[in-house]
């Protein structure tokens, strides 16, 4: 089983929403998929209440028994784990860290949240875990242009797709879908195609 963390120490980055995307398209994919959602507010858990779909599997688990989780999951035949990270609290990500097999630091094109990716780089470096930046939200060519100069002086990876700030990320959500069932033929649905098939040639999905 490959573990995915999706880790920022602030809120707001979109966590969520491509854990929930990863998630999907790695079912449609034919990966037997769990999605941990670790955050106490349960945002994936209310998005899997409106689903229809039985997969992705949808559990809630506090960070603090993530290893007895994921070990049941993998004996239950799950072949690719996402980890759906609460903000702020260290100890919290630091385990998931430690768990996972690789994580994504998504990010807005801002410069606070640009400034707060440093904290959670180098909780990935404590957990020797590999870690890849990934632009969210982005709503000009020009803040990407930026993000990525900024991004380019810290030292850290950057994911060549950056996902952009479109309608289909909240509508598909509340409609307990991911943005390629919700429409997929849509820009959305592309990103995270094309992101998902990045992410297959780094973790062996």
């Amino acid at each position: 089983m490959r573990t995915i963390a999706l880790l920022s120490r602030k809120g707001g980055s979109g966590k969520t929403t491509l854990s929930i995307a990863l998630a999907v398209q790695a079912a449609l994919e034919g990966e037997t998929c769990a999605a941990l959602d670790l955050d106490p507010q349960a945002s994936m858990m209310s998005w899997s209440d409106l689903r229809e779909e039985e997969s992705p599997a949808v559990i809630a688990t506090p960070a603090a028994r993530l290893d007895k989780v994921l070990a049941g999951a993998e004996k239950q035949g799950v072949s690719l784990a996402v980890l759906d990270t609460m903000p702020h609290a260290e100890s919290s990500i630091l385990k998931a860290a430690r768990l996972a097999d690789f994580a994504l630091v998504p990010v807005r094109p801002s410069l606070l949240d640009l400034v707060s990716i440093e904290q959670t780089l180098e909780i990935c470096r404590l957990a020797k875990l590999r870690s890849v930046v990934v632009i969210n939200a982005v709503k000009s060519r020009s803040l990407l242009v930026e993000a990525k100069n900024a991004i380019a002086k810290m030292d850290c990876e950057l994911c060549p797709v950056p996902l952009w700030d479109r309608t289909d990320y909240p509508r598909s959500l509340a409609a307990g879908l991911s943005p390629v069932e919700y429409e997929p033929q849509g820009k959305a649905s592309n990103e995270i195609q094309r992101l998902y098939k990045w992410l297959s040639t780094h973790i062996n999905i």
